[in-house]
């Protein structure tokens, strides 16, 4: 039972000098790696620097102890950021009290929602969403970001809207403002991250191109031409914080953190089951949600800002090494000190080079190979990308994580609602005795009898798309009185399944025609039992195989009809007399 709730129980006990040594290495390449990121995150999210790193500090280490993945890292994310701007945004100045305040309060409400998903063990529904929901997303997203350093970059003032031709117009107007100081450390700063990212992938390589740029500002006394630089940090502390509860503010904020409480756990998972492919750990996605739960509702008392499992720090992690959570935990640890002793060079770092990073991050968001795939294999995938992704542009991007989630289980529903059926017929070329497509293998069929397999759940949503296609059936072979059902693949029957199999086996004795069912799994054979099918249908028309049911059905076939058949479908039928 402990273990149970307390998860760091199980990991714990695995410890040794050994891992000790490979998490303390991790921990420590991981600590560098979130400095700029931490930076950049708090910055597209609207708040000030020590936010970004407040969340990196508490976040993790909690998400460590009760999560269940061994190796991913919890901290701010692009997309969570890019939702904090957009739900508080509409409300509050960014950077001021009001909306640090409704910052915090958002990753409580944030935790909430996703400790009450936990605690209902919804982690099952994490299934029912596409991947190219995130794709979608994500790219969406990326161009959000994208835009909204566009300003800093150029080093005017630019108000980030949805409505792209606003935007266009105000950059117009402003064109004569550009600084070009502000553009030359822009391109420094992205230039470097894209040569490094290609040549030098493994190198801190965020965290260069803002040593690079500042060094080139204060060589060029950047300020004096009117460079904005990074404002200093206050503290890097996390001080306790009171979120603000009142009935308005949640409401205001309920369903942006709703949006982010899914998409948070949609990346965490994600990430958890991507890294658990390589390292061959099994994941419990009910506690990776009271992980990601606990964690931002921790967070939200101790001043940090919504978070979800990072893609960035989760894969140097395991690279370095990381043999359990302990390594995030020092990760968190080594941050603290090498902020305790560093964080006043923060405030030298010229805002256009977090610009450069930022538009980096955001271009690297794109998955361009995904999308080209997406759009070239599936159209149903497509549509699954496109919604979100121009939802996220034009309309908002808690919308759009709704829209794409809501339009990828309706299209799981409507697949599940169409169960698959095909009329078999015995091959003559196969021994033992081989049933197949009739269709498809152009084989005969018996003119009485029609064999008909069902793939799929027999359930609610169902009934309706199986008895129109039965109807089909009928009506393409009317005189094809009697119907042998495989419930082979079937693999559930709910009430009104298990109603239409009784309706069908009534309206088949009115047309003096029969039903028969074969049935071999228990579980569907207790269902059949307990909602009266059996009874209904007749005990002796239920079969535990083909052969069996053939062996049965064939001596009930209308003699006269066999008499004058031409085909002898079944081996049963030499015993029949033939035609003259």
């Amino acid at each position: 039972m402990f273990e149970r709730y307390l998860p760091f129980l199980v990991w714990w006990r695995r410890m040794d000098s050994t891992t000790v040594k490979a998490d303390l290495s991790a921990g420590i390449t991981g600590a560098v790696i979130v400095i700029p990121q931490a930076i950049a995150f708090a910055t597209i999210a609207g708040l000030p620097l020590e936010y970004g790193f407040y969340s990196a500090l508490i976040v993790p280490i909690i998400a460590a102890l009760f999560g269940s993945s061994w190796h991913m890292v919890t901290g701010p994310t692009t997309a969570i950021s890019v939702l904090v701007f957009s739900t508080i945004s509409v409300r509050y100045a960014p950077g001021s009290a009001e909306f640090i305040q409704c910052a915090i309060t958002l990753t409580l409400l944030t935790g909430m929602f996703q400790l009450i998903f936990g605690a209902l063990r919804l982690g099952a529904l994490t299934r029912l969403v596409s991947p190219s929901v995130m794709t979608g997303f994500t790219a969406g997203a990326a161009i959000t970001i994208a835009l909204s350093q566009i300003g800093p970059a150029l080093g005017v003032e630019l108000a980030v809207t949805g409505n792209l031709g606003s935007f266009s117009g105000q950059l117009q107007q402003t064109m004569s403002e550009i600084n070009p100081f502000s553009c030359l450390l822009f391109l420094v700063a992205f230039l470097t991250t894209l040569f490094l990212h290609y040549f030098k992938p493994g190198w801190p390589v965020y965290l260069i191109a803002l040593v690079l740029a500042t060094v080139i500002a204060h060589a060029m006394n950047a300020q004096a031409f009117g460079v904005v630089f990074i404002s200093p940090i206050t503290s890097v502390i996390p001080p306790v914080s009171v979120p603000f509860l009142s009935s308005g503010v949640i409401r205001d904020l309920a369903q942006g953190a709703l949006a982010i409480a899914l998409v948070g756990l949609l990346e965490a998972v994600t990430i958890a089951r991507s890294i658990a492919m390589r390292s061959g750990q099994l994941i419990n996605v009910n506690q990776e949600f009271i992980g990601q739960g606990l964690a931002n509702t921790i967070g939200g008392f101790f001043s940090a800002y919504a978070s979800s499992g990072s893609f960035t720090r989760s894969g140097v992690n395991y690279d370095a090494g990381a043999r359990s959570p302990l390594a995030a935990i020092i990760s968190s640890l080594s941050l603290l000190l090498i902020l305790l002793f560093g964080y006043e060079m923060i405030s030298y770092i010229p805002r256009p080079a977090i610009a450069g990073v930022i538009l980096m991050v955001a271009f690297r968001l794109i998955d361009l190979r995904e999308l080209r795939r997406v759009f070239v294999t599936s159209s149903t995938a497509s549509a699954v990308v496109l919604l979100p992704f121009v939802s996220t542009i034009f309309v908002g991007l808690d919308f759009a994580i709704y829209a794409g989630v809501l339009l990828s289980i309706g299209l799981f529903l409507r697949q599940s609602s169409l169960p698959y059926i095909a009329k078999l017929a015995p091959d003559p070329e196969t021994e033992p005795r081989t049933f197949r497509n009739a269709l498809s293998y152009q084989l005969n069929e018996c003119p009485q009898l029609a064999i008909v397999r069902i793939d799929g759940q027999l359930f609610f949503g169902a009934t309706q798309s199986l008895n129109e296609q039965l109807r089909d059936l009928e009506e393409l072979f009317p005189q094809q009185k009697f119907l042998l059902l495989l419930l082979k693949g079937v693999s559930q029957i709910d009430f009104p399944g298990a109603d239409l199999i009784i309706r069908e086996a009534i309206r088949r004795r009115s047309e003096h025609g029969a039903l028969y069912l074969t049935a071999r799994r228990r579980q569907i054979s207790t269902s059949l039992d307990d909602y009266a099918v059996i009874k209904a249908v007749g005990e002796e028309n239920i079969f535990p195989g083909k052969d069996a049911a053939i062996q049965g059905i064939a001596p009930l076939l209308d003699r006269s009809v066999c008499q004058t058949c031409l085909k002898r479908v079944f081996r049963e039928c030499k015993d029949q007399p033939g035609p003259g």
